[in-house]
C-alpha cells in the first residue's frame, strides 16, 4: 500500500530531482492528487526511481475536483440547516459538514500554492527548477 505522495524539482544546473513536498496518504492533498492524477509509483518494473510531471493543467484539475467537491458540500449544508429545526443528528451532520469545508478549502489552498511552484519553473528568472515531479511510494 502507497504511504507518501513526494514532489521533487529538477534542479536549473542538472542533478538528481530534489524532494521537497511530502504527505501521507491521510493528508487531503495527496488524497486529491492521488485521485484526480493518479501518479505513479516510486519503483518501476526495473528498480529504477519513476516519475510523473506535474503540470500546471494537473493542478488545476485537482483543484476542479476540490471545488466541485466543495460546492457538494455547500448545498448539502444549506439543505441541512433548513431542516435542523433543533434536531441534534442533523446539528451534528452540520458540524461535520463545516469541517469538512474547511479541509476542502484548506487544501485548495495548498493546491494553489503548489501551481505557483509548477507555474514558476516557466519563469525565466526562476533559478531553482525547470519543472516538478511526483510520485508515490
Amino acid at each position: 500500500m502507497s504511504s507518501y505522495l513526494t514532489l521533487y524539482g529538477v534542479p536549473k544546473g542538472g542533478g538528481d530531482p530534489i524532494s521537497f513536498y511530502c504527505v501521507s496518504r491521510n493528508h487531503p492533498v495527496y488524497q486529491a492528487v492521488s485521485d484526480a492524477l493518479n501518479p505513479v509509483f516510486y519503483y518501476g518494473k526495473d528498480g529504477k526511481t519513476n516519475y510523473s510531471e506535474l503540470t500546471s493543467q494537473d493542478v488545476q484539475e485537482v483543484i476542479n475536483d476540490l471545488q466541485t467537491e466543495l460546492k457538494n458540500c455547500d448545498a448539502r449544508l444549506e439543505v441541512l440547516k433548513e431542516n435542523a429545526n433543533g434536531n441534534l443528528e442533523v446539528i451534528n451532520e452540520i458540524l461535520e459538514y463545516k469541517q469538512l469545508r474547511e479541509e476542502l478549502a484548506c487544501t485548495i489552498n495548498q493546491m494553489d500554492f503548489l501551481g505557483v511552484i509548477v507555474e514558476d519553473c516557466k519563469r525565466d528568472y526562476n533559478n531553482g527548477f525547470t519543472k516538478i515531479l511526483m510520485n508515490v511510494d
